[in-house]
């Protein structure tokens, strides 16, 4: 048996949708000068001492909320069935 050749309408498209591509820029843009104005509204206007604690908790929700919008299938990615809590303590921390 010879292999058929795939036809290139056949294959999946790699990648976001522009319209989603647009929308993950624009939220990217508006979240890093929001969190700068947030955390400066905190330690300034609330008078929270501790700016390094204040980053830690910025950088450890960023992550659980990457980690749970990946687990519930948000945003696939076939990198994440081989993304093990081993690799990832090994590997990634």
């Amino acid at each position: 048996q010879v292999p058929q050749q795939e036809d290139a309408s056949e294959k999946k498209p790699h990648g976001l949708s522009p319209a989603r591509a647009a929308a993950a820029t624009v939220l990217y843009c508006l979240a890093g000068p929001s969190l700068i104005f947030l955390n400066k509204h905190i330690l300034v206007e609330v008078e929270f001492p501790y700016g390094s604690a204040l980053s830690l908790l910025g950088v450890t929700m960023s992550t659980l909320l990457s980690i749970i919008a990946l687990m519930l299938g948000w945003f696939p990615c076939d990198q994440t069935r081989s993304l093990t809590p081993q690799t990832y303590c090994t590997r990634v921390l």
